[in-house]
């Protein structure tokens, strides 16, 4: 978890794309949920502890997740579970208090284009936003080497190796 901790500065911004990139980081990096899997998720599906998958969203299709397996419910550790409820805040906030003013409906998605107000198309956040940011962190750390959105279950299987966070972010981009 500290290496999560540690990237999670380089794609923050305080504008709406940047809150937004570290909100995906994020929630990525700590559910281990797949791209089509994080694009699917709606206010509804984040009930405090724990976030409901309960459709995936792949191009403008929106369908079942990808197994039956991946249709359940992913615990939040505290920290995840804080920075939701922070960009939740963020989005509904007022505009003196640094916020965007939105009124959040249950039906609405976590992650949503700032435009058309679909589902985030999450390669173009990452090619904005993810790649371009400036690396907050040089040195080496300890992550998968073999990156993708479920990289959680492999760190947790001990498959790592140490990477400079340039080289993570590259990795973390590939399918951008």
């Amino acid at each position: 978890m500290a290496e999560i901790l540690k990237l999670l500065p380089t794609c923050y911004a305080s504008d709406y794309n940047g809150r937004t990139a570290f909100a995906v980081v994020a929630t990525a990096a700590f559910t281990g949920l797949r791209l089509a899997e994080l694009r699917g998720l709606r206010w509804r599906d984040f009930q405090g502890d724990k976030l409901s998958v309960e459709r995936t969203v792949w191009w403008t299709k929106e369908s079942l997740p990808k197994t039956e397996s991946s249709e359940s419910t992913v615990p939040l550790i505290p920290i995840l579970r804080s920075f939701l409820e922070n960009y939740r805040d963020y989005l509904e906030g007022l505009a003196e208090e640094e916020g965007l003013g939105k009124t959040l409906k249950p039906t609405d998605w976590i992650f949503q284009g700032e435009r058309r107000g679909t589902s985030m198309n999450l390669p173009n956040l990452v090619r904005r936003t993810i790649i371009p940011a400036p690396s907050a962190v040089t040195t080496n750390i300890n992550i998968p080497m073999t990156m993708s959105f479920s990289w959680t279950r492999q760190f947790q299987s001990g498959r790592t190796g140490s990477v400079s966070a340039v080289r993570w972010r590259q990795i973390f981009t590939r399918w951008a």
